[in-house]
């Protein structure tokens, strides 16, 4: 049986590298959006690519 502590260290580090991926996105959101004002199909596109290149990492 494994000891609990490595279950809750690897759900730590779980949860540490989803909170990173969302704060990435989140910036990368605000800061282009806050620099020019989007119309609905820019947001779009730019959510797009924005997830496009996520599928290549």
């Amino acid at each position: 049986m494994q000891h609990p502590i490595w279950v809750i260290l690897a759900w730590a580090v779980a949860c540490f590298a989803v909170g990173l991926k969302l704060r990435r996105l989140s910036h990368l959101l605000f800061q282009k959006t806050l620099n020019r004002a989007f119309s609905t199909e820019d947001f779009r596109a730019s959510l797009e690519r924005i997830w496009e290149k996520e599928k290549v990492r």
